[in-house]
Order: C-alpha cells, then structure tokens, then sequence
C-alpha cells in the first residue's frame, strides 16, 4: 500500500478529532502541487542539476529558523456565571525551544493544588490520600512519554507510550486501587487524569503521522535536486552523533586512542 493511501487511512480508522483531520497534511495534494511548481521550473530550464548548482554556489546565508510558535494559555471565562466550575487536570511539558525534545513534565500548579484541596475542601479520607500518593508514584515510574533513564533516555513515540500508559492504568486495577476509594471525587478526579494521557497519546499519534508525511515529501525532493548536499548531511550528524557518544577523540570510522 502506498503511503498516501496509509495515510489517510489513519486519519480516518485512528479516531482523531473532525477538525485534527480537517487540518492534516494534504498529502496527496501538496505532492500534486509539487510536482506542478517541479515542472515549471524545469521549463525555465531549472531542473534538478542546474538547482544543485546554484545551491552550492549561493553565498546568502541562510536563516535555519523555520518558524517560531507563540503559545499562551489564555483563561477562559463561562458563559453561564453560576455554572459550577470545572476541573481539568493538566501537565506542563518543558520543551527545547530549537529540537522540541521533551525536557521535564509535572503537574501544573493548579492541578496540585486541586490534588491537595481534595484532602482539605473535601475533607478526603487518610486512606484516600495514601492511594493518591501511591498513584502518582506508580505514574512517575511508569515514564509513559518520556524517559531520563541513561538507557532509554529521552521521548517516547506513541507506540511505546501507548503500552506503558497500558501498563499503568493494568497496574492500577491489579493492585485495586480505584475500587478502593472512599470518595467518589477521588474516582472523578483519576478518571479525569486517566483521560488526560489519552488525549496527549492521540495528539502525540497525530503529531507523528504528519510529520511522517512531511518527512517522506521532502526526502524524496531533496535526494532528487540535492543529492550531494543530502549525502554531506548525513555524514555531519553521523560524526556529530560519534562525538556525542564517544567524545571529540572519534573521527568517521573509529575512535583514536
């Protein structure tokens, strides 16, 4: 099966949201469009000899920061004044500002606030609060997402994430930890935590399909104009991934003693 057709194929069968589907690559088309633009360059006789050329001959720096995100977490206020207010758990997730890579994650504040008005407010049993705390040590050793083990160190797709959220919620029913409870708040608020992880791995699956597609669209652009470019590239994070794990003594084929 071709890509395209696996492509959309997720984006219909994976259960993502209308509007995540709606604003997805258009794979089919973008490669469409690519190849019309492809197409008319060649016929102002750029094609793909003459583009490597001027590449390796431009002397224009160029600028590698693609885009810049602002993100904010505007408050929002209900309609309905006397509406009872509603909880929703979060974490926050520290990310490097030029790779994405995960860096930490936690509760954000107000969700560990709300975790301890639960034992002040609403007055939650003693053996609620140690399943509570038994809970989020299960959580944090479960390292669903993201590790910061030596061996397994770093962010985890969502295949391996989805497992291990598996594991934990699996562990959270052997050792009865949810029927257990003595305040139905105390259910509400796990199943409302339960729910968040959910919606990140499904963000997280989301994230990686079009990213995959990008990635294939540009690959074969690339290797097909700027196939010495592509080649220099990969050599560059081979050595750069040498030097990180063994030190600036590596060179490309072994490390000098």
């Amino acid at each position: 099966m071709k890509f395209g057709h696996a492509f959309q194929d997720h984006l219909q069968q994976d259960g993502f949201p209308a509007h995540w589907v709606a604003s997805a690559i258009s794979y089919r088309q973008l490669k469409k469009c690519i190849k019309r633009v492809q197409k008319e360059l060649a016929g102002l006789g750029l094609d793909a000899a003459t583009l490597g050329q001027l590449l390796r001959t431009a002397e224009q720096e160029r600028d590698e920061k693609l885009a810049e995100y602002l993100l904010s977490n505007p408050q929002s206020t209900s309609c309905h004044p006397d509406a009872p207010a509603l909880f929703q758990p979060k974490l926050l997730i520290a990310v490097d500002e030029d790779t994405g890579e995960p860096l930490d994650a936690h509760l954000s504040p107000k969700t560990r606030e709300y975790m301890h008005q639960l034992a002040t407010t609403q007055q939650l049993s003693d053996t609620d609060m140690a399943k509570w705390r038994k809970i989020f040590e299960l959580y944090l050793e479960s390292k669903i997402f993201f590790s910061t083990n030596e061996l397994d160190h770093g962010k985890h797709d969502s295949a391996k994430a989805q497992v291990l959220l598996k594991k934990f919620s699996d562990e959270l029913q052997r050792q009865e930890i949810v029927s257990s409870f003595r305040k139905k708040e105390s259910s509400v608020a796990l199943e409302q935590f339960l729910q968040l992880n959910m919606n990140l791995l499904q963000t997280l699956r989301f994230q990686e399909i079009n990213d995959l597609a990008m990635h294939k669209i540009l690959k074969s652009r690339h290797w097909k104009y700027f196939p010495e470019e592509v080649k220099a590239k990969q050599k560059e994070n081979e050595r750069a991934a040498g030097v990180d794990r063994y030190g600036e003594a590596y060179n490309d084929k072994c490390v000098v003693m």
